[in-house]
């Protein structure tokens, strides 16, 4: 599961990291622009929260894959 910063007095909203990065993703923002966030996601879960992305690597061709998260089930994320 990722890492999550609760919202409180010193933090307006909260946040979770995952995938190899330290940038923080906003939990419930649909115009979060951390990671690979901005264009197509965050994208709607099944379960009702945001999957959330990260560069994950990319091959010799080209070919790229992301880290996909979503910020309420975690790993078993599933686009509407």
């Amino acid at each position: 599961m990722a890492d999550v910063t609760e919202r409180g007095e010193d933090n307006p909203t909260s946040t979770f990291i995952f995938g190899d990065t330290d940038e923080p993703h906003d939990v419930g923002d649909t115009n979060c622009s951390a990671g690979w966030c901005g264009n197509e996601f965050p994208k709607p879960c099944k379960c009702g929260g945001l999957i959330h992305a990260n560069f994950g690597d990319e091959n010799a061709d080209c070919d790229y894959w992301l880290y996909e998260r979503c910020n309420k089930c975690g790993e078993d994320c599933e686009p509407i």
